[in-house]
């Protein structure tokens, strides 16, 4: 699910050729979420919030928890055996802001319950899960191996890099009579412009959820 929309259609359509296969997708496709349950991610090297940035965003590649994903979910939640919990969602049927406000329910859940603790490699929900096996055709694995180069192209194309910035924050920017928004678009810029000596086309979303079928509008805040 990670490859091209038209690779991956090819391939679904594949898949769905087989009557048991189909009901897979089909189960996958009815779940509300999807829960990932990831291995540790084995890299070395980088800060914490860098680390769980890349297996939100990429999985860190086919070889890694990259294959471990069902990118046409709408929500999936991700969970590593190291601790590390994230979501990641399928834009097309829904904005940020609901799914942001899933989240602050879950947190605020959390924050106001307390949960036993429990230890053992197995629990009465286990038993609950039942595997969901694809047939693979000579051709469909063909597809994945396909799938997995391109995933892993499209990783090494992309540099991420938590950072915290805490010298400041918005109540500083409005005291100088600022707009936050705006002062953090203009660095952005800046930054943009540093690095590669032209101004960016740069893009911020106008929500437009208030309006009959409304959802974003793209604001061009760079007119250069």
């Amino acid at each position: 699910t990670s490859d091209s929309r038209d690779s991956w259609s090819k391939s679904y359509q594949l898949l769905a050729q087989d009557a048991a296969n189909l009901e897979v997708l089909k189960s996958i496709e009815s779940a509300l979420f999807v829960v990932c349950l990831d291995q540790p991610s084995g890299t070395m090297g980088l800060d914490d919030r860098t680390v769980s940035g890349r297996q939100t965003m990429h999985g860190d590649g086919a070889m890694s928890n990259g294959g471990n994903r069902w990118f046409d979910k709408t929500i999936q939640f991700l969970v590593s055996e190291e601790g590390r919990v994230g979501l990641t969602y399928e834009h097309s049927p829904a904005e940020g802001q609901p799914i942001a406000s899933i989240v602050d329910h879950i947190m605020g859940y959390i924050d106001g319950n307390k949960f036993e603790q429990v230890v053992g490699d197995r629990t009465p929900a286990a038993n609950l899960c039942i595997p969901l096996k694809f047939k693979i055709s000579n051709e469909v694995q063909e597809a994945i191996k396909s799938a997995a180069a391109n995933l892993e192209n499209l990783v090494n194309n992309v540099e991420a890099c938590g950072f915290s910035f805490d010298k400041y924050g918005k109540e500083f920017i409005k005291s100088q009579k600022l707009s936050p928004d705006s002062y953090i678009q203009m660095a952005m810029q800046f930054a943009f412009y540093r690095l590669h000596k032209v101004p960016a086309a740069h893009y911020e979303s106008a929500a437009t959820r208030k309006f009959l079928h409304g959802r974003t509008e793209t604001i061009r805040s760079c007119s250069v």
